[in-house]
């Protein structure tokens, strides 16, 4: 319900780590928890596909990562 759709829709993906607990977030939203302990260690990137929309595009404007932020 929080993603913006139509042409030119714009929202912000977020992913909150802490050890094996990650909370996500969309449009400053959040919509869920969940626990992995997988991936305690590595970096982060953008996987984006889209198998069944036509001519999709995404742009990426901008990534940041902020390390021990205030809780």
């Amino acid at each position: 319900d929080n993603i913006q759709t139509g042409a030119n829709a714009v929202n912000r993906i977020g992913v909150l780590a802490k050890g094996g607990h990650y909370t996500l977030f969309v449009n400053g939203q959040q919509i869920g928890q969940v626990a992995d302990n997988s991936f305690l260690n590595g970096g982060y990137g953008v996987l984006i596909g889209a198998k069944e929309t036509e001519r999709f595009t995404i742009y990426v404007d901008e990534m940041s990562v902020w390390l021990n932020p205030n809780l």
